[in-house]
């Protein structure tokens, strides 16, 4: 996982959990510039945006941070709303995936 998603491990733990107790500290830190402790090698991939070192230690745009808090709230929404609804797998659905699972090992 990049370091860079790897950030947004204790945010997405507070929206989960407690959602009022992000700071704008927690965004500020997010976006700000972090030494990265091993200098980054300009001459290799530098068209490798992917590269675990290199995102290390650039900080998230406000704008891709706003997206990836949107999609992180909308998940937990998600989720809160089957979990208050009581949604259920189907008796039906199991069967399905029974039928399916045996066509495909013969």
């Amino acid at each position: 996982m990049p370091e860079r998603v790897r950030q947004l491990g204790p945010l997405n733990a507070l929206l989960a959990h407690q959602p009022w107790r992000v700071t704008k500290e927690m965004i500020s830190e997010l976006t700000r510039k972090h030494k990265s402790s091993s200098p980054r090698n300009n001459n290799n991939n530098n068209n490798n945006h992917h590269d675990g070192d290199s995102s290390s230690s650039k900080p998230w745009l406000i704008s891709h941070l706003v997206h990836a808090v949107v999609i992180l709230c909308q998940h937990h929404l998600a989720a809160a709303m089957v979990l208050t609804l009581g949604v259920q797998h189907d008796a039906d659905m199991q069967t399905v995936r029974v039928c399916v699972s045996a066509w495909h090992r013969s």
